[in-house]
């Protein structure tokens, strides 16, 4: 596959490698959608329940956070631990989520807070989905041009067709 139609495209674009096998009970299997609050995450979301709906499967919303850094501050430094946070977290994603179960009320939906990198967490999950929607804003000042370094890496690596969602942008003149 040519990066260049995701890298290009104004619209989403669907993945699907012809070299993955599908699972014998994908059809019962969920959509999962990467989730980090931004304005592409929110077209992921959108796209992603509707997908879902038309299924007529589970939807897994998948939130990473990792803190930054080689030390991990929730076991190195005082103050709240990964319970703390996750909590948090989970807050965050209860929050981009709302609204959404009015609209698609057939749609039950899974929260999951993942403590790593995003990639590694959608890529792992995508073994037990049968669609993964995944937003991209980018990279540098290309966004449009560029997709981000999740979205490639769940496009590369994922078991499954992924959707790479991105706000629509204008048509350069």
């Amino acid at each position: 596959m040519s990066s260049g139609l995701i890298h290009d495209a104004r619209c989403p674009v669907a993945v699907i490698h012809d070299d993955v096998p599908m699972a014998a009970d994908s059809e019962r299997a969920p959509v999962l959608v990467g989730i980090d609050g931004s304005p592409e995450s929110e077209v992921a979301i959108a796209i992603a329940f509707d997908a879902a709906s038309r299924r007529k499967v589970d939807l897994v919303a998948v939130h990473a956070w990792k803190a930054p850094g080689v030390l991990d501050p929730i076991v190195s430094l005082p103050g709240p631990g990964w319970p703390e946070l996750r909590t948090h977290e989970d807050k965050i994603v209860a929050e981009r989520l709302a609204g959404w179960g009015e609209q698609y009320p057939d749609v039950v939906v899974r929260r999951m807070i993942a403590r790593n990198d995003a990639a590694p967490a959608l890529v792992g999950t995508s073994k037990s989905a049968q669609l993964v929607v995944v937003g991209s804003r980018g990279s540098g000042g290309f966004a449009g041009m560029l997709f981000g370094s999740v979205s490639a890496a769940v496009v590369l690596l994922s078991h499954v067709p992924v959707i790479v969602a991105r706000k629509t942008v204008a048509k350069r003149r």
